[in-house]
């Protein structure tokens, strides 16, 4: 549900987006238009120029983490695209993302599944692309695997998506992705459980447009996914890279670095799966 606060900055064009897709593109149009960016994206910024959106009065200042988490995803994916030329990859929640046009190989079929509202707005502003396919499905209607290409190669991707989903939503859906596409391989990013209650505590606070977020996973947890789901091969934990932190921030990441501390990070996990039984 919108807080007042986003509601009073509600454009006509935007009906029924929730503000999340919006502040990631945000933050990552910003991070690119910077000299000193982090993350090279032209058709981020040109997307957010057409939506006309007032995001710095709603958001305040850009964040950097959103295109770190960006390049996190971009470089894995770009080596598993890069390995299994041709293959196709399933952005789930794909919401504003912009990933097709900064990893693209001239070879991987692109589907986008997100809901009714994002898909009208990614067809009506996003260029057209001769590989790429908007599905206007919830991530847990699982009737959009029906639409994958299962000839080569699958590679799910859900970015900022989990985390939005009860836990055994979240859980049943990597089940599946791994039951449904053998010798695939699937990429995540999991908020720690400390921040899932911050924001469930915090979620309706005026000028908090934020929604609580209900499934969390540790790195901990996330490493043991291959113990409870037979169709996970392996998990592997991947770093995110260095931005432009302050002192303070320096300090803080390299305490989370620690092993005692690090079940308190936020990660991106990839999972490997397991190839069909003969």
């Amino acid at each position: 549900m919108e807080s007042t606060h986003l509601q009073q900055f509600h454009a006509p064009h935007l009906d029924g987006v929730e503000p999340a897709p919006l502040w990631t593109l945000y933050n990552r149009a910003a991070e690119a238009g910077r000299a000193d960016g982090v993350l090279s994206d032209k058709t981020a910024i040109e997307l957010f120029r057409s939506l006309a959106y007032p995001a710095r009065e709603v958001y305040g200042e850009p964040q950097q983490s959103h295109a770190l988490r960006a390049l996190c995803f971009d470089q894995a994916m770009r080596r598993i695209i890069g390995e299994h030329p041709g293959g196709t990859v399933v952005s789930l929640g794909d919401g504003f993302d912009t990933g097709l046009w900064r990893i693209d190989d001239g070879r991987v079929r692109w589907l986008s599944v997100d809901l009714p509202g994002v898909i009208a707005l990614r067809e009506k502003h996003l260029p057209a692309h001769p590989r790429l396919r908007n599905l206007a499905r919830s991530a847990l209607d699982l009737s959009w695997m029906d639409e994958v290409d299962t000839s080569g190669h699958v590679l799910v991707s859900s970015q900022g998506l989990l985390m939005h989903f009860e836990p055994q939503e979240a859980l049943g859906l990597i089940d599946a992705c791994s039951r449904r596409f053998p010798g695939g391989h699937m990429i995540f990013d999991h908020i720690p459980p400390w921040f899932s209650k911050k924001t469930r505590r915090e979620a309706g606070r005026p000028g908090n447009f934020q929604a609580g977020l209900p499934f969390a996973l540790s790195v901990h947890d996330a490493a043991k996914l291959p113990e409870r789901f037979p169709g996970i091969a392996s998990s592997t934990r991947l770093e995110q890279p260095v931005g432009r932190p302050s002192p303070p921030e320096r300090v803080v990441s390299a305490a989370l670095r620690l092993p005692v501390l690090r079940n308190l990070r936020f990660s991106v996990t990839l999972l490997e799966f397991a190839q069909a039984s003969a």
